[in-house]
């Protein structure tokens, strides 16, 4: 009777064990679960910054390029070597 109470105890005391060990791993499996979700959102939030870089860059380069091409206008208007009307350049050129 001895030897049946005391298989039960370490019986108990196994699944006791192994249910611990059961909930650690969860912790483990969901803790990296969550560094990889946390990986992912870093990579996603450095490409939304890098495409927003870009659109950045091209719209500074736009309006360089207007103005470059404004710039012109009015040096060639200054010179006589297009005719438009002040006004109206001035207006086009805001």
């Amino acid at each position: 009777m001895n030897d049946i109470i005391a298989g039960f105890i370490l019986a108990g005391a196994s699944l006791h064990r192994w249910g611990l060990e059961r909930e650690e791993a969860e912790r483990q499996r969901i803790a990296a679960e969550q560094r990889c979700r946390e990986i992912e959102e870093a990579g996603r939030k450095k490409e939304q910054e890098l495409r927003d870089l870009l659109t950045q860059v091209e719209s500074w380069q736009r309006t360089t390029q207007i103005r470059s091409y404004v710039e012109a206008v009015r040096s060639a208007v200054a010179v006589g070597k297009r005719a438009i009307d002040r006004a109206n350049l001035e207006q086009w050129a805001a």
